[in-house]
């Protein structure tokens, strides 16, 4: 008897494909992104007299909106680097330091009208001006980074997940739920909106003849 020798096709190896590394301006902006997140929460935890104003009960409106102004700012600040060291883009990135920037410019210019303006932070006054213009290096250099050859080409190389398309359901039971209650209260505004039987709306008879 003879025996056949059947040879296989060679499968190349597949080797898991290794987890790249953001560049150093990439890691940069996000850890600063990060920095300045914390800062604000902390800014904003000891220092809120000085927006609030000297007074002990501050109007309840702009205390809601200082605190929740205070926290979109927090967490857009670290999801912009959080999204840039991801990969997922700068947009968020260039949009927040823009804002900063713009927020700053006012406040800036706010401090040299009618005289200089001071801040008092730690129990310590500050010129406004001032502070507004050193502030502003941290969207400048995150504008830098961001902006970078750098981080373009790492967003740009960054392989993002592919989501399969969801098949859309039909819900029928829910789809016949809702056009029961839409009919049931088209009903009833047709059948409680009309006017009692007997009941006539007051007449203003004019007389004309005066």
């Amino acid at each position: 008897m003879s025996s056949t020798t059947v040879a296989l096709p060679r499968v190349p190896a597949v080797h898991p494909t290794a987890r790249r590394r953001p560049p150093a301006a990439v890691l940069a902006v996000g850890a600063l992104a990060v920095a300045e997140a914390v800062g604000l929460l902390a800014l904003g935890l000891t220092s809120l007299d000085a927006v609030w104003g000297d007074g002990l009960r501050p109007p309840g409106g702009l205390v809601v909106g200082t605190l929740v102004g205070l926290a979109a700012w927090v967490v857009v600040a670290a999801a912009g680097g959080a999204s840039l060291v991801d990969g997922a883009g700068n947009r968020l990135l260039v949009a927040v330091a823009v804002g900063e920037l713009a927020l700053l410019a006012v406040l800036a210019l706010a401090g040299v009208v009618d005289g200089v303006r001071t801040v008092e932070l730690s129990g310590r006054p500050l010129p406004l001006t001032a502070l507004a213009v050193t502030a502003a290096v941290v969207p400048l250099v995150k504008l830098l980074l961001g902006t970078s050859p750098a981080a373009g080409t790492w967003t740009a190389t960054t392989p993002r997940p592919v989501r399969a398309p969801r098949p859309p359901q039909a819900h029928r039971r829910a789809r016949a739920v809702t056009l029961a209650v839409i009919a049931a209260v088209l009903t009833t505004v047709a059948v409680t909106g009309h006017p009692a039987p007997g009941s006539t709306a007051p007449a203003s008879v004019v007389d004309s003849a005066h």
